[in-house]
This record gives structure tokens, sequence and C-alpha cells, in this order.
């Protein structure tokens, strides 16, 4: 019980210092802001213009074998790492 108190405390400790961190580089880099507020909202309308003209049902088997690529390629990099 106590090593997880302590994981738990030096999760939030890490947490609190990587976030300070940020917080101190974009009073000094206002354009990180910036960039990380437009980059998603840019990324959404190019890929929304690109699948509006999807046709009905085309992502449904493509989510299945999607599913299952990510599912080998996930187990294939966690045996990779671990060895």
């Amino acid at each position: 019980m106590e090593l997880k108190q302590y994981n738990l405390f030096f999760l939030y400790q890490e947490t609190f210092a990587l976030t300070k961190r940020l917080f101190i580089q974009l009073k000094r880099r206002p354009s990180t802001l910036l960039a990380g507020i437009l980059q998603p909202i840019i990324w959404l309308f190019l890929f929304g213009a690109l699948f509006s003209k999807a046709p009905e049902g085309f992502f449904y088997l493509e989510s299945i074998l999607m599913g299952i690529f990510w599912e080998r390629g996930s187990l294939f990099l966690l045996l990779l790492v671990e060895h």
C-alpha cells in the first residue's frame, strides 16, 4: 500500500513539474500556444473535407481491419520494447 502511495505521489510531482515547465515555456514563447491551438483546427478542416465525400458504410469494414492491424502492431511493439 505504501509503495502505491509513493508511486502516486511521484506521478503527481512529475506531472506538476512538467505542467509548470510548459507554462514557463508558453510565457517565453507565445507562438507555441498559438501553434498548439491552430494546428488541430487546421487538421480538422483538412481531414473533415477529405472524409466528407466517403460513401456510407465505407469505414465499417476498414475499422475492423484497422483494429486488427493496430492490435497486432501494438503487440509487436510491446514485445519488442520488453526484450
